[in-house]
């Protein structure tokens, strides 16, 4: 028995019926201390976290009831983790592992979130992965297994596949000598997922709405062409320096995609300078998506698929383990199956009390007998005996 997928009209909690309608603005929160009443108060409905900052999650649903919250469980060398227990940690019980064990589960429980994600831009070394054919390749395998153990530990879970980062082979071939594309290898792994995450990052009015703009803001639009049935999830993006006007201006043209949830900016602030350029809190930018206009929109349908359930086997006929020989086969040929069954042990030979040498065998319908000094076989119906 296969797999049905599931339509999901909902963000996070799974139970709720009907259409929700959410506005496409969104945050990635800082990678550390952050104010997060201030965070929401802008007014957006798409967030994207790291798992070590889910300490503010609480209150940012109390605030943002219906927000898609997209967790991201970063390690920058997780594909050196075995998949299955990475999943075990982050959905078993918590007395399987440490004071962090089953924080997934627990934040499902609390109604926080469902979203989850493996890592970040696993085609970079420096992310644990790598951009070859070979790199690609193991980044199925390993997100197919994390995968797996997710959908039997917490079927409930909306998994986003992780985003890679652009221009490394992901959505065309770049060696001529090898043309492969790195979401074609990674498919299997793709499809499994509910969304498929996507960073798109460019510099200047060029790269967001001139010549350029399908090769770096709106690149997005080249995965959707290969996988046309899953929602979308901008979970990185900014401008080069960050642009209040472009980056409004993005917010704004991403509502002429109906498959696109929403887009997290990166981010709200960051202990590393090397992430300031793109900081949120405290710049005009901030300002301005407090100030937008944010329509909210119907969720596009999160296709939630279901773990896969093993196929049912065929019971095989079992395979006799004794057989008829000699004046039994003839006389078992001679009756006919119906009538005789099948062997259920070897023939015997003994000594019987009045002196007469016999033979015998149990059937599945009754019990052979032959007799030495007649040389006749007979077959008596019946139940053998249980000892």
């Amino acid at each position: 028995m296969g797999r049905e997928n599931k339509p999901i009209k909902s963000t996070d909690r799974t139970d709720i019926e009907g259409e929700i309608t959410l506005n496409k603005f969104g945050i990635h929160l800082a990678n550390g201390p952050q104010d997060i009443d201030r965070v929401a108060s802008l007014g957006c409905d798409c967030y994207t976290v790291l798992h070590g900052e889910r300490r503010y999650l609480k209150r940012l649903r109390e605030l943002r009831p219906d927000a898609i919250i997209n967790l991201r469980q970063y390690d920058p060398d997780i594909m050196s983790k075995d998949p299955a227990t990475l999943a075990d940690h982050m959905y078993g019980p918590d007395e399987s592992f440490d004071d962090e064990a089953g924080y997934m589960r627990r934040l499902h429980e609390e109604g926080i979130t469902d979203h989850v994600m493996p890592g970040n831009e696993l085609n970079l070394a420096i992310e644990g992965g790598g951009w070859t054919r070979a790199d690609y390749e193991r980044i199925n395998r390993w997100v197919l297994a994390w995968v797996a153990r997710c959908r039997e530990l917490a079927p409930w879970a909306i998994i986003h596949f992780p985003a890679f980062a652009s221009g490394h082979s992901e959505d065309q071939a770049d060696f001529p000598d090898d043309p492969f594309v790195g979401f074609e290898i990674c498919r299997e792994a793709a499809e499994a997922c509910d969304v498929i995450d996507h960073h798109d990052y460019w510099e200047g009015w060029g790269q967001l709405s001139g010549e350029h703009w399908e090769w770096y803001a709106f690149r997005f639009q080249k995965v959707h062409t290969m996988f046309p049935d899953k929602p979308i999830f901008i979970s990185e993006c900014s401008s080069t320096p960050n642009d209040p006007g472009q980056l409004i201006w993005y917010f704004e043209a991403l509502y002429g995609y109906d498959y696109v949830i929403g887009a997290t900016p990166f981010l709200w602030d960051s202990p590393d300078p090397r992430h300031w350029a793109g900081r949120i809190v405290g710049m005009p930018v901030e300002q301005a998506i407090k100030n937008a206009n944010k329509p909210d929109v119907p969720l596009p349908d999160i296709i939630v698929v279901p773990p896969e359930e093993p196929e049912e086997e065929e019971e095989e006929e079992p395979v006799a383990q004794y057989e008829f020989t000699g004046g039994f086969k003839d006389k078992a040929i001679a009756l006919g199956p119906d009538i005789v069954g099948e062997p259920l042990e070897k023939e015997k030979y003994y000594d019987a009390p009045d002196g007469h040498r016999m033979g015998s065998q149990w059937t599945t319908k009754g019990r052979m007998e032959w007799v030495k000094e007649f040389n006749n076989v007979e077959f008596f119906a019946g139940v053998r005996p249980l000892a």
